[in-house]
């Protein structure tokens, strides 16, 4: 009997261990991000197991003892905790679970822990929101992230006209059809994925030519003015501004119609009210995309923790229009709620479509302007944000969704704030120039406000085809060109050539300084003198000809031949005047400005006859 007894219980133990489950599988491809919340932060990873009911985290902060916790529930793939400071080092391991089966309340089963990972903040933004483009011509616009992902990929249907590189993250377009259009996307990261949009406004209007620029002939010696305002014109803003922040500068367009709300940001602008100012607001839609990014109304105060309004001008009357509408990356005026005419200083940039919320609301948000370059604002709006009770101006104020570089237990602390460091105008257009010819000029226009086109000689003489091309702050341009000839003289020559006075002879070889202009000479070589003096000969055909070397390109200089029988009687037989194609010049050769000219007399050298002749050169006034 007991032997029998033994052999049951034994039995019945083998079949418990046969019918007992096995425990639940453990996570992998942990991936750690902060999120927008003040001191929270999440995890993900992938679920590898179908029975779990738990996961359950040991954490530990640096050097502190480790802590577990039980996290969400079946099929969960991510989890939040707070208490977390961004930077700070954190190390952890995760683990699934499901009860035990035949154990008692409360008791589990769990997978092998996962390895002990040390992480860091990985922010997981896409940045990029807006771009612009001109009908009809070719635009790119690059997404921007904090990280490498992996691969993107496409979402949704995209215009016909448009391209998506999802290796390089660049979209292109040949040629854009006017209009606004979303694009979707996202960015792979190993198992886990990032959603992105761009808003394509193909909007912008190319500059246009509304004058040209007569042929210039120049003295080489000083730089030579050009006016361009009435050569180009920017057709879509009316003037421009940059505002400088740690993230970069955001550049904005501002457009014709809005006197007063463009007149009020200069007003600002121009008497460095802003300087300093940061951006308070970063608004979000209730589906957690970017909404606006508002600043312009506080700066920080005189002490620590303290801060004060921006001093306000006159409100402003509202000058909305419906052909301007709040689309992704243009600027608007804040105002109060149930009050048009309200604005003062605050501005915000539109970071989404915000055409459905804003165009019909307060009597609409004046769209005065658009950014040509977002990109720092974008960076921004991917800053930690939170809700900070303040002093401002001695009354205790919230700011809600206040965007910091930081968010810690000195928050908000002025090292934190998303400054503007300077708000300052801008061209519109900015130029650049090619030539087509001798490299005889240098062309500039300077950075300021109205500059000149600035044409400077090289020294060389000659002439070139000069193309200026005006280019807009969106990278649409015109250009137009205009000849452009150099003309030597004498005090332009010895100031490059560190020559002396015309009589003088800078060199000791046999040409005055005068000569070796006329010549084409070196005034510091004695030893090309004999090469630089005119010569004479007969032809095959028995003509006596003539050969000197013509400095082309001169204004003050002119050149003639001269012959004679008997050193009295002296016939012109060709002057500059004539031109390099009468039909006694031959053998022609150029040297840089310099041809080597052969003139053919209309005598015949006979037995026993001479030809003299002589070169005559005249100089005029400069």
């Amino acid at each position: 009997m007991s032997s029998t007894f033994s052999y049951s219980l034994c039995c019945a133990f083998l079949c418990s261990l046969q019918l007992r489950a096995a425990p639940p599988a453990a996570p992998t491809d942990f991936i750690f991000a902060r999120s927008d919340a003040n001191d929270a932060a999440s995890f993900e990873w992938v679920d590898n197991a179908t029975d779990e009911t738990l996961f359950q985290f040991e954490i530990r902060f640096g050097d502190g003892a480790p802590f577990v916790r039980n996290g969400p529930g079946t099929d969960t793939t991510s989890f939040t905790f707070t208490g977390f400071t961004p930077g700070s080092a954190v190390f952890f391991k995760l683990r699934s679970a499901k009860p035990l089966e035949g154990g008692g309340a409360g008791e589990l089963e769990f997978s092998d822990w996962t390895p002990e990972v040390s992480v860091t903040t990985l922010d997981l933004n896409l940045l990029t929101s807006a771009a612009t483009g001109t009908p009809g011509e070719s635009f790119t616009s690059t997404v921007a992230a904090d990280f490498e992902f992996d691969s993107l990929r496409a979402v949704g249907t995209y215009p016909s006209w448009l391209d998506f590189d999802t290796v390089t993250g660049v979209f292109s377009a040949e040629t854009p059809l006017e209009g606004s259009v979303r694009v979707n996307y996202e960015a792979v990261i190993g198992i886990h994925l990032r959603s992105g949009f761009l808003h394509i406004n193909v909007i912008n209007e190319k500059p246009v030519l509304t004058g040209s620029i007569d042929p210039l002939t120049l003295i080489a010696g000083p730089s030579v003015e050009v006016d361009l305002t009435g050569v180009f014109e920017d057709s879509d803003f009316i003037r421009a501004a940059a505002v400088s922040t740690a993230s970069g500068e955001i550049r904005i367009g501002f457009y014709e119609g809005f006197p007063v709300t463009v007149g009020n940001f200069f007003a600002y602008a121009e008497s460095d009210a802003w300087d300093g100012a940061f951006f308070h607001r970063m608004a979000k839609l209730g589906n957690g995309e970017n909404f606006v990014l508002q600043g312009g109304g506080f700066k920080p105060g005189a002490e620590p923790g303290k801060y004060t309004r921006v001093t306000q001008l006159p409100t402003i009357v509202n000058e909305f229009d419906p052909s301007r509408p709040n689309l992704c990356g243009t600027i608007s005026m804040a105002k109060l709620g149930g009050d048009p005419d309200s604005a003062t200083n605050q501005f915000f940039i539109s970071l989404n479509d915000n055409r459905t919320i804003l165009d019909g609301q307060n009597g609409g948000f004046t769209v005065f302007g658009r950014c040509s370059e977002i990109g720092a604002a974008n960076r921004m709006s991917a800053l930690p944000r939170g809700n900070f009770r303040v002093e401002i101006d001695d009354s205790l104020t919230t700011l809600s969704d206040w965007p910091l570089t930081e968010i810690d237990g000195t928050s908000p602390a002025f090292d934190q704030l998303a400054s503007m460091n300077d708000v300052f105008e801008i061209p519109t257009l900015g130029y650049s120039f090619a030539s087509e010819g001798d490299e005889i000029v240098s062309a500039t226009v300077g950075p300021e406000l109205g500059a000149p086109l600035m044409i400077t000689p090289t020294g060389l003489a000659g002439m070139t085809q000069l193309t200026i091309t005006a280019t807009d702050l969106d990278g649409a341009s015109v250009s137009t060109t205009v000849p452009v000839t150099v003309l030597s003289s004498y005090s332009g020559w010895a100031n490059r050539e560190s020559a002396s006075g015309p009589n003088e002879m800078s060199d000791p070889g046999s040409l005055t300084n005068f000569e070796e202009y006329a010549y084409g000479g070196d005034p510091t070589d004695p030893l090309d003198d004999a090469s630089l003096s005119p010569t004479g000969g007969i032809d095959l055909s028995g003509h006596g000809i003539f050969t000197f070397r013509h400095r082309e390109f001169v204004s003050d200089l002119t050149y003639s031949v001269q012959s004679s029988t008997d050193l009295i009687d002296w016939d012109t037989i060709w002057a500059t005047d004539d031109g390099f194609e009468a039909a006694n010049v031959t053998n022609l050769s150029d040297d840089g400005e310099i041809k080597v000219v052969t003139v053919q007399s209309n005598q015949l050298i006979v037995d026993d006859s001479e030809l003299f002749f002589r070169l005559v050169v005249n100089a005029g006034e400069e």
